[in-house]
């Protein structure tokens, strides 16, 4: 409806027929109308918030105070390779990392969590074909003991990076191979020159 100020509002309409004449027309109607405009807009908040959560890119879980898994979005079905939701939902959380890694994460993410509430880091992740991938993480949590972890595959990433390294070192490598080369040539020629003169 729009409000006396000229904005349009949601309002939420309940009513009846309150009195009708001999013939069964009717004669009166009443009822109640209800601002429910703030309603509304904290719903179209949620949903916008819910559909940015469902289409990130970025894989978004959620696990309950005892670490089990209860929101997993598209991206993270898709990054341990899961066809559905059950593969992961009501599954502990460490499932998804080898023994020593998931001991490794939780002595490093879990006193930072209890402390600041957040943490973030990198690990070592396995699918659930058994495949293994660098992850990078972002762990926050939530005042009721959930929480959420938000994670990237970083493994091309890592690969480029160790492949510049060997590059750099290949390159370095090199340029110390032309400066010895360049030291004996110089040395070399230096010796000849003694000789000729002897």
């Amino acid at each position: 409806m729009r409000h006396r100020n000229g904005q349009w509002i949601w309002v939420l309409g309940r009513g009846g027929v309150a009195d009708r004449d001999p013939e069964g027309r009717v004669r009166q109607i009443a009822g109640v109308l209800l601002d429910i405009n703030e309603r509304k807009t904290l719903e179209a908040e949620l949903g916008l918030r819910a559909a940015a959560i469902e289409d990130s890119a970025d894989a978004i879980m959620i696990t309950d105070g005892s670490g089990c898994v209860i929101y997993a979005n598209p991206a993270l079905l898709s990054l341990f390779g899961a066809e559905h939701q059950k593969d992961l939902l009501g599954h502990p959380w460490h499932r998804l990392y080898d023994r020593s890694q998931a001991a490794d994460l939780t002595a490093a993410a879990f006193p930072s969590l209890r402390s600041e509430r957040h943490w973030r880091g990198e690990a070592i992740a396995t699918r659930l074909d058994g495949s293994i991938f660098e992850q990078a993480l972002s762990m926050t949590e939530m005042s009721d003991g959930k929480i959420v972890c938000v994670s990237r595959d970083i493994s091309a990433i890592k690969a480029l990076a160790r492949e510049q390294r060997a590059l750099r070192e290949k390159l370095e490598l090199a340029q110390r191979q032309e400066a010895i080369n360049l030291l004996v040539a110089g040395l070399t020629h230096d010796f000849l020159n003694l000789l000729a003169l002897i």
